[in-house]
């Protein structure tokens, strides 16, 4: 199975992947590929519900030997055991603090979105493989643009939402800046403009 390439965030002390998860390790993991812009298994899985990013997170979790930090509730609820480590979604401040890298630029590593990201001036409609544009300071590859991000949390734990951060392919300079509002979907929705990144 390949295995995606982590960077050690200090002093938040947390591994990050450097690019968005492809379609390739998606498959390797669920032996589905979901995603609409199929035919490189090196661009991002896209067309994924929130609870399916979390899905993930454990089975590739189990696959690589650690424990999964998911599980449900009676009722039907998601709940994080912090005790455990696995792999998992950023939080919403831990995604900021990922794509801004320390530094004060526009976009995730640079002022210019075109040196950057993959965006709806840019993109001709379609996702890219991961990692072709410049990263930022973190050595973290499309965090504006290509496909946003699904994060564990959301404006309200009863509103069914979630956020996703970072902008898409489809989606104009603005929503890809970091100083764009958080973008809250319906977690039970998928969407070809979103995708996952995962932190250990």
């Amino acid at each position: 199975m390949p295995k995606p390439v982590f960077q050690h965030i200090l002093p938040r002390n947390i591994y990050v992947q450097t690019t968005l998860m492809t379609q390739g390790v998606y498959y390797d993991v669920l032996g589905e590929n979901p995603s609409v812009f199929q035919g490189d298994l090196e661009r991002p899985v896209e067309n994924i519900t929130w609870g399916q990013a979390v899905d993930f997170c454990n089975k590739y979790s189990e696959a690589m030997g650690y424990q999964p930090v998911y599980f449900k509730t009676k009722k039907g609820d998601v709940k994080w055991d912090k005790k455990k480590r696995g792999y998992r979604l950023p939080t919403l401040v831990e995604w900021k603090y990922l794509a801004r890298a320390r530094k004060p630029t526009y976009y995730s590593g640079s002022s210019k979105l075109d040196r950057v990201g993959w965006y709806g001036l840019n993109s001709e409609g379609v996702t890219h493989p991961v990692g072709l544009k410049a990263p930022n300071d973190f050595g973290l590859y499309d965090m504006s643009g290509n496909v946003a991000e699904w994060c564990w949390d959301g404006p309200d734990l009863n509103s069914g939402l979630k956020y996703a951060m970072g902008g898409s392919w489809a989606d104009m300079s603005e929503k890809c800046s970091l100083n764009s509002d958080a973008y809250a979907q319906y977690a039970h929705v998928g969407s070809v403009m979103v995708g996952l990144r995962v932190i250990i």
